[in-house]
């Protein structure tokens, strides 16, 4: 029991640690950018297929990555993917942190028969590695 009061504590300092760090990095202008690259593509997806939001939003959840998605997540990806909500710094940073990638990503690629815009690409890496890079 010692030893996952340790491994908690030591994982809660690692996140919080990590949270004064990356808000250098992840400013609220940085995070509303990828928010926007983020609603872009999914609505790009949505206008090439012919589809309103709310059915490319089915097609999401239709993802086979999108199932590896925790379901209380949806609401503010959701609406992050409509262009109503942003990104939250902890959120991502934690999300980077347990996956190693943000978990919109995978499934936006597997609804989309060509590549994803190389500017949200370049974003989604950047941030990634900068998370990744001070986890250790």
């Amino acid at each position: 029991m010692r030893n996952l009061e340790l491994k908690y504590s030591h994982n809660t300092n690692i996140y919080s640690n990590l949270e004064l760090r990356m808000e250098k990095i992840l400013t609220s202008l940085y995070l509303e950018r990828y928010s926007e690259l983020l609603s872009k593509q999914f609505i790009s997806i949505a206008r090439k297929e012919f589809l309103t939001n709310e059915k490319a939003w089915q097609l999401f959840l239709d993802q086979p990555d999108s199932l590896k998605i925790a379901k209380h997540k949806l609401p503010r990806i959701k609406g992050i993917l409509f262009g109503t909500k942003k990104l939250i710094s902890d959120v991502l940073i934690k999300e980077i942190i347990e996956y190693n990638h943000c978990q919109i990503i995978p499934v936006l690629y597997s609804m989309n028969e060509a590549n994803l815009s190389t500017e949200l690409v370049s974003q989604s890496c950047i941030i990634i590695a900068e998370v990744l890079s001070l986890k250790d």
